[in-house]
């Protein structure tokens, strides 16, 4: 704030030096014409009195009497004779032609001009004295002038307190740049502050707005890599338990010679290949999945429905219908229906109900349920509503909506939390 009254100050400083230079020098200038044309009435008047009356009368005995009574001095010229007021006028020999001039002659101010009359040459000088008038004058507007620099240092004043409550509110506004308040900036009386208050709120708006957009990407960028982590500290997870059993089952073979434990470690190691092997699978199918890898064909999603259910063993699985033909990828169908029956035996421990009618499949559960607020979120790519468990790669849904559209299709789902969750799907594509 120091600074800007430090400012302020220099600043009208400055006008009022300005100011007063112009003042000066408007004046000067005037009093200075207002002298020229008053002595050159002077001199015209003294011009007139010689010619008509007293220049044939002077002599070298009289002029210093009526330069007297004038309050001027003669320098006269006739028949090459000169005679002067002045005692020593050699300083006029040589200016008998010159017209009204202001000079100095012996440190005095002095305005002359060459006359010429009959046989007469003449040059009248005279002295010019600041008169009552000019005081007057210089008086009455040093007064106005005072009275222009205290209006002027008001307006001054003005103007400060305005850019002072400006500021203030300025440095307000920025300090709280990044906070949604709806500050106004104040009115003022100029027209450029207001245009420009204006413009700074649309900057704060659109900075804002980007803000905004900026925490969301950085949301999404964290979400995007507690997302790998998971799915990395997941897949690595899975791929341990079963190379480690690998592992163990090859050693003991070595050392074993049972045909009975031989073929039980075989197999053990093959259920194990089998897994590692449905993992890789999953992954190509997520990352590399498209338009161009349909294998359509024309089947009963019923009696396929059917066999998957049957495969899984479980009395839990009860499933209704009747034969309905579709045209799809048999073995991507295949893993819709795996995925959505794997996700209901996981989170539901009572009865699940499959129902395949007119092209399409539904499969409800009694479980847990799901939150509106993840109903969306669940379908994309390696979400998980629970990131702190690891049986789960937040593939399983994503990869559902994926083959589905591809078949132009879609994954309806309706859950209650507590309740149960329903999910189903249809297969139109033209047999």
């Amino acid at each position: 704030m120091l600074k800007i009254k430090t400012f302020f100050f220099y600043l009208f400083l400055i006008i009022c030096l300005g100011f007063t230079s112009i003042f000066y020098f408007i004046n000067e200038s005037y009093i200075n014409n207002i002298i020229k044309n008053t002595y050159e009435q002077k001199l015209k008047s003294l011009d007139d009195v010689l010619r008509f009356s007293i220049l044939q009368n002077l002599n070298e005995k009289n002029i210093k009497n009526f330069a007297s009574q004038t309050r001027a001095d003669f320098v006269i010229k006739k028949d090459g004779k000169i005679f002067s007021s002045l005692q020593n006028f050699d300083f006029f020999k040589n200016k008998f032609d010159y017209n009204t001039t202001n000079d100095f002659l012996e440190k005095k101010e002095i305005f002359y001009k060459a006359y010429e009359f009959e046989k007469y040459q003449y040059i009248i000088i005279v002295y010019p004295k600041l008169s009552n008038q000019i005081k007057y004058y210089w008086i009455n507007n040093a007064f106005i002038f005072i009275l222009f620099i205290i209006i002027l240092a008001l307006i001054a004043i003005f103007i400060f307190y305005i850019f002072k409550w400006y500021f203030k509110d300025l440095l307000f506004f920025i300090k709280n740049i990044n906070n949604e308040s709806d500050f106004v900036f104040k009115k003022t009386f100029f027209k450029d502050l207001n245009f420009l208050n204006s413009k700074i709120l649309k900057i704060k708006e659109l900075y804002l707005k980007q803000d905004i957009r900026a925490k969301k990407q950085a949301k999404k960028i964290k979400m995007k890599n507690s997302q790998l982590n998971n799915i990395i500290s997941t897949i690595s997870h899975e791929l341990k338990n079963p190379l480690s059993v690998i592992d163990i089952s090859l050693e003991s073979l070595k050392n074993e010679n049972d045909e009975k434990t031989k073929e039980f470690l075989l197999h053990k190691i093959q259920k194990q290949s089998f897994k590692i092997n449905n993992l890789t699978h999953k992954l190509n199918l997520v990352f590399n999945l498209n338009s161009n890898s349909l294998n359509l064909e024309i089947f009963d999603l019923f009696e396929i429905s059917k066999e998957l259910a049957n495969s899984f063993n479980e009395e839990r699985i009860k499933i209704y219908g009747e034969t309905t033909l579709i045209k799809a990828d048999l073995f991507l169908i295949e893993q819709v229906i795996i995925n959505l029956i794997s996700n209901a035996l996981k989170y539901s421990k009572n009865e699940i109900i499959i129902k395949v009618y007119d092209k399409e499949f539904t499969i409800e559960d009694k479980g847990i349920g799901i939150e509106a607020k993840h109903i969306k979120s669940i379908t994309k790519k390696f979400y998980k509503i629970n990131n702190k468990t690891n049986n789960s790669f937040g593939l399983g849904l994503f990869l559902v909506k994926k083959i589905l559209s591809l078949h132009q299709s879609h994954l309806n789902i309706k859950s209650i939390p507590n309740q149960g969750s329903i999910f189903s799907f249809k297969i139109n594509l033209t047999l």
